[in-house]
């Protein structure tokens, strides 16, 4: 037999060998389940966080193409349930090429960080969604944002560029710029992102037909977009 001592004034209790033998198994039976619910819990989250690293371009710490894909549809549809206005804008960096010619590819890539954070400065929004689709391109999700608003944030971006000029040696420095295609989701149901791109992407190219450093704004509604891209493969 096992006793379990008293405490405050209870007297020990004596148990019969027996079960405490019965007992053993049984704990070690719960000790078992709760460390494989612990090993459980620990691959679901290095699951997530395998899947959060696969939606991050690894550079700037926006969103890559698969996070945008994700993004937009979870936002375009808190934006029909909410009926609030959707815009997207494709962006694309203003000599950058230069950058890379003179001063090497690492100079490239903290031209292409500097420009994720003066996107940062203007989408700001708990909803608002920056990725990086590649090289130097960009595309913004402005959550509750009218086009003409989004327009000025851009803006303002273009701005937050000319007042903090990128360093590139001891003497010497550029700011940047960007231009960009903007449009807005009004067709009253949710829109594919593929298209939205293609539209804001016609509008991105008239841009910078017009003399760059700007943005252009095409409607849904307007006429089809000129120029046919395929923007996202993730599914």
């Amino acid at each position: 037999a096992a006793s379990l001592a008293g405490a405050g004034g209870f007297s020990a209790v004596e148990l019969p060998g027996d079960f405490v033998l019965m007992l053993v198994p049984l704990l070690g039976g719960l000790a078992a389940s709760v460390l494989a619910e612990r090993a459980d819990y620990l691959d679901w989250k290095l699951l997530h966080l395998h899947a959060a690293r696969a939606a991050r371009d690894e550079m700037t710490g926006a969103a890559n193409s698969l996070g945008l894909s994700q993004g937009y549809e979870a936002v375009s549809r808190q934006a029909q349930r909410g009926k609030v206005p959707l815009t997207v804008a494709i962006i694309d960096m203003d000599g950058l090429k230069p950058v890379n010619d003179s001063y090497g590819h690492a100079a490239g890539d903290e031209a292409i960080i500097h420009m994720t954070d003066a996107l940062r400065h203007v989408a700001r929004r708990p909803l608002d969604l920056i990725a990086r689709i590649g090289g130097d391109e960009f595309v913004v999700v402005f959550y509750g944002t009218p086009p003409l608003q989004a327009q000025a944030l851009l803006e303002q971006a273009r701005q937050w560029l000319r007042r903090h000029p990128l360093p590139l040696d001891g003497e010497n420095s550029v700011a940047l710029g960007f231009s960009a295609g903007v449009c807005a989701d009004r067709s009253g149901k949710p829109m594919e992102l593929q298209e939205i791109l293609e539209r804001a992407d016609t509008a991105l190219y008239k841009a910078k037909s017009d003399g760059r450093s700007r943005s252009a704004l095409a409607e849904v509604g307007s006429a089809p977009p000129l120029r046919r891209r395929r923007f996202i493969s993730h599914r």
